[in-house]
């Protein structure tokens, strides 16, 4: 019995001496934090994420030296784990890290101006068509990509979490309602669809919306009802009316 106590009072220590160092941890970070938006010179987004990398894995070792008493068998763990990260770390911070700063490329992020789009083009003028119609390809293959990322999202949510997709309901979503606004927009029109084709079943939907006021309405209602529920963590996939391939 007494070596019992003696063990759980040892254990106990170790619990309180871990969440101090935890706390520790956490308040030198918002110490960190707050005085770097103090000061007039901020740190890149790039520097500041390896310096809380840095303090993430700072506490991952002292947790792991932690755990690693009592025991000769983790103890050893312990140090062969760390004589072989400890190599690796200091090739990474004195000689990756630095290179990689001084031969870092400047990136530059493309933009494109704008040009009038079909409905402010006259009906014989068809280099303005010319240009709307370029434009309007481009933002198609915009759309595509951005709605391609957030089907990757959703994909890697899934095959992590499988079979529990509560935590991915948010992606499910957003891939929902992203794949029916590029439907609203590019939809029905053929792979050969042009921007007049595109403009055209945007002004019969918009007739379409005004003729049922009171569809348009409900849906918005139904709309607004369901990101509730979202954000209360309630999902439910019927909205979309469909089914989970894990729910058939």
């Amino acid at each position: 019995m007494e070596f019992e106590s003696s063990r759980d009072s040892t254990i106990a220590i170790k619990i309180k001496q871990l969440a101090t160092n935890v706390y520790e941890f956490a308040v030198e970070t918002e110490g960190i934090t707050e005085t770097m938006m103090g000061e007039e010179e901020k740190l890149s987004p790039r520097v500041y994420r390896r310096m809380e990398d840095r303090k993430a894995w700072d506490a991952y070792w002292q947790l792991r030296k932690l755990e690693s008493e009592g025991s000769y068998y983790i103890r050893l763990l312990y140090y062969v784990h760390k004589a072989v990260d400890t190599p690796v770390t200091w090739f990474r911070e004195k000689i990756v890290e630095p290179l990689n700063d001084k031969y870092r490329s400047p990136y530059y992020h493309r933009k494109l101006n704008r040009v009038p789009g079909i409905d402010e083009c006259a009906v014989d003028d068809l280099s303005c068509f010319y240009e709307a119609n370029t434009q309007f390809r481009l933002d198609k293959l915009v759309d595509q990509n951005i709605l391609d990322i957030l089907r990757l999202r959703l994909s890697r949510c899934m095959d992590y979490n499988a079979p529990n997709f509560v935590p991915c309901a948010k992606l499910i979503d957003d891939v929902e309602e992203n794949e029916l606004n590029f439907f609203i927009k590019y939809g029905e029109i053929g792979q050969e669809g042009d921007v007049r084709d595109a403009y055209m079943k945007q002004k019969h939907r918009m007739i379409w919306e005004r003729r049922h006021p009171e569809i348009m309405k409900a849906r918005a209602e139904a709309c607004e009802e369901h990101k509730r529920r979202v954000a209360n963590g309630e999902f439910d996939y019927s909205f979309w009316k469909k089914r989970l391939l894990a729910q058939r």
